[in-house]
């Protein structure tokens, strides 16, 4: 039995042999604690900790441990407070990351907005920003979410080797409730994807995603 799933059901398999490919690995992130502009420093304190805890679920990057960096700042006497970015990235080196977030989160005129930047340790340049404005505290849940799929989807990029990883071939895939078998073929720049699996549904024989562009 053959069931087309649609084109976002391929995200995580598709992901994760992105991820397994060698022409891809995770980059090792510290997430230093957001500045409090304007904003009640508790409430700061814990959208950086959401933030953090969302990064890790991600399984996108591999994270320093927020102790490890506390313990960074104590034998340097330096503290989150009034860090600057400078400062943030050599911490960063010094817990062996290659990438750091930080940021702020600031309220104007009832608005909450966090500011969030994604620097490269070894450079320091910025490599991703985005903003997200908040209407109210009951928002911050899901705008963190967002704002955590927002970097996380970043870390699927090649390496400075340039190689586009190859990827063509068939896939053994399994689920709680189904076995099959992923194909990827290429046509000059698009891949065309097609998921043949067995399970209870009956579909047509023979079904094929509509060809997209990855690269």
């Amino acid at each position: 039995m053959k069931q087309f799933i649609y084109q976002q059901c391929l995200l995580v398999p598709f992901t994760f042999l992105l991820l397994s490919n060698p022409a891809f690995s995770l980059d090792t992130i510290a997430i230093m604690d957001l500045k409090a502009i304007a904003a009640d420093q508790s409430l700061t304190e814990a959208v950086s900790e959401n933030l953090r805890t969302m990064l890790i679920v991600s399984e996108a990057f591999k994270v320093v441990e927020r102790s490890q960096l506390e313990k960074i700042l104590k034998e340097y006497q330096l503290s989150q407070l009034g860090l600057t970015d400078s400062h943030a990235i050599k911490i960063g080196g010094i817990a062996e990351a290659t990438r750091i977030l930080v940021g702020s989160l600031s309220k104007m005129s009832n608005v909450y907005t966090i500011n969030a930047r994604l620097l490269d340790v070894a450079t320091g340049v910025c490599l991703l920003a985005h903003r997200v404005d908040i209407q109210s505290e009951a928002e911050f849940p899901r705008k963190i979410d967002n704002l955590a799929r927002y970097f996380s989807n970043s870390s699927l990029i090649a390496k400075d080797t340039g190689e586009v990883p190859d990827i063509v071939g068939s896939y053994q895939v399994k689920g709680s409730d189904y076995t099959g078998v992923l194909h990827i073929d290429k046509h000059q720049e698009t891949y065309r994807i097609s998921w043949n699996i067995d399970n209870a549904q009956q579909f047509p024989e023979e079904t094929d995603f509509p060809a997209f562009s990855i690269f």
